[in-house]
């Protein structure tokens, strides 16, 4: 009897242990896969930070472009002009794709933050999320603002260039204004995006 005893004893120390390892192997599954979901979150945060820098790069360099648009029409020098706008025309192109691939990028950061185990970091990412969405919204019109601005310059240089008589119907100057507003307050957004996800890295 004693026996049995002592081996049902044993066996039931052998199903504790393998319950607490279990425990311990599912605790640790778990602590690893939240520590996942949050580098993921991370990593992503990341590429969208550098895909801000290289659109805050390029219209730097539009604002550069225009000045030098400018200059070769004060000095009649439409041909050059034309080939300034058409270079600016790309680069607009790839404005608009970056803030295509930046939309995508705010889906999939979107799908990560459900997985965070924290809440505070949820609302964070959330937070974060809808600044660039924001972000996103200016840079678009922006991008609309200056399509408008080239093909008419393009126009009226490609006109003046054959000879034919030409003038634009908008207020340039206003539309350059408005522009200039649109992806300023995209680029403010933008840094509400940086120090809004930068604090993911921060909670522990």
């Amino acid at each position: 009897m004693m026996k049995i005893r002592i081996i049902m004893k044993s066996k039931a120390v052998k199903i504790s242990i393998g319950v607490v390892v279990a425990i311990i192997i599912i605790a640790s599954a778990w602590l690893l896969t939240m520590a996942d979901n949050k580098e993921n979150v991370e990593r992503t945060g990341e590429r969208i930070q550098n895909q801000i820098q290289q659109i805050s790069l390029l219209t730097s360099q539009s604002l550069i472009q225009f000045q030098n648009i400018s200059q070769k029409q004060e000095e009649g020098d439409l041909k050059s002009a034309l080939d300034l706008v058409t270079e600016e025309k790309e680069r607009n192109k790839e404005i608009n794709n970056l803030a295509m691939a930046l939309t995508e990028e705010l889906k999939e950061l979107a799908k990560l933050s459900i997985r965070l185990n924290s809440e505070k970091e949820r609302n964070i990412t959330e937070e974060a999320i809808q600044y660039q969405i924001e972000a996103i919204s200016h840079l678009l019109n922006y991008g609309s603002g200056v399509d408008i601005i080239l093909q008419e310059l393009a126009k009226k240089y490609e006109d003046s260039i054959e000879g034919r008589e030409t003038s634009i119907k908008r207020d340039m100057g206003q539309l350059i204004g408005l522009i200039q507003d649109e992806i300023r307050i995209a680029e403010e957004k933008s840094q509400e995006f940086i120090k809004a996800i930068s604090l993911i890295s921060d909670e522990k």
